[in-house]
């Protein structure tokens, strides 16, 4: 099929179409599939990897800081795209000037030029702009934003450091026909972290010190549970979020700290293996709704493998029930 009958799929009410073009043709591809959508009234959506939608000049003139009354010849980045798809275009005014004079530059993407030749940098007053004002900016896949993976985790707005430094041995691994666990770690910051389970499927790991791995003294959690919060809830959040999903989470450990809580899903006999998975929360000035967004996934563990458990200290251990547990986390 050529290009030009794509008119007869959406006549035939496609939804959905897919095109691959060479890297030369793009430019052409965008313009017919732009004209067709505006004629059709049709919402258009592009998309790449590493990122969820192209980046707009006129966004970042929006964004950043006085960008928009920078001679657009100041700015390297935006100077080369301008010329390299309006070559008669004078860059010595205003972005702003510009973008009024010939609205059709603020509709090129930034990737229409090789990027790797310049750097963030290259754009002043951008790093001035909160990463949440970018549209998109939480599609993103960490692989896109170089540098990102080599960023340690205690530098980000809310750290993510260990707490404590207890790594334990999974010894068995336990499936839903356990009903009945009273030594537990698992719970929340609410509930505190050892309640028990009763009444009901309490999938769980079993926990022992690492003397298998060399080390002879024995752990104060050697034989303790963490129960599978996919089929356990226990009380969470507090303040004025506090009764957001009935206020309650999957039970589990913040060993990482209150960015987010680690969660045994699906302990697994057969294999002797667990999935583990990661639930977040929202918070503000006034309270915190409970970890209940996700599940995440995360690690898989089999039996004899370390886990890391993060601190037990009397706060976290002391015995409660999800049914009667009161405390509000300071």
């Amino acid at each position: 099929m050529q290009l030009q009958d794509l008119p007869i799929l959406f006549d035939r009410g496609q939804a959905v179409v897919a095109l691959e073009t060479p890297l030369t043709e793009r430019m052409k591809v965008l313009e017919f599939l732009h004209k067709l959508a505006d004629n059709r009234r049709l919402p258009l959506y592009f998309w790449n990897q590493g990122y969820s939608r192209l980046q707009q000049v006129n966004e970042l003139a929006q964004l950043v800081p006085n960008l928009g009354q920078t001679s657009a010849a100041k700015i390297p980045l935006i100077a080369a795209l301008i010329q390299a798809n309006s070559p008669q275009t004078n860059t010595s005014n205003s972005l702003s000037t510009l973008l009024t004079q010939n609205p059709a530059l603020s509709k090129l993407k930034l990737n229409q030029i090789d990027l790797s030749l310049y750097t963030i940098s290259d754009i002043p007053n951008i790093d001035a702009v909160q990463l949440s004002n970018f549209a998109g900016w939480q599609d993103t896949l960490i692989s896109g934003v170089p540098g990102l993976n080599s960023l340690p985790l205690a530098s980000f707005p809310v750290p993510l450091t260990e707490l404590g430094s207890t790594v334990a041995r999974i010894d068995f691994v336990w499936s839903k026909p356990e009903k009945h666990r009273k030594r537990t770690i698992s719970g929340s910051d609410v509930a505190g972290f050892s309640v028990s389970c009763q009444g009901q499927d309490c999938p769980y790991i079993e926990l022992d010190d690492l003397e298998n791995l060399g080390r002879n003294v024995r752990g104060k959690f050697e034989g303790r549970s963490w129960i599978s919060g996919k089929y356990q809830q226990v009380e969470g959040g507090w303040g004025c979020l506090k009764a957001v999903n009935g206020g309650k989470e999957p039970t589990g450990r913040l060993p990482y700290g209150s960015a987010f809580k680690v969660v045994v899903m699906e302990p697994n006999e057969k294999t002797d293996t667990v999935d583990t998975a990661l639930f977040f929360r929202f918070k503000n000035a006034c309270g915190a709704t409970p970890y209940f967004i996700g599940p995440v996934p995360f690690l898989t563990y089999k039996v004899n493998a370390p886990i890391f458990i993060g601190t037990l200290g009397d706060a976290q251990t002391r015995s409660m029930s999800a049914g009667d547990a009161t405390r509000t986390p300071n």
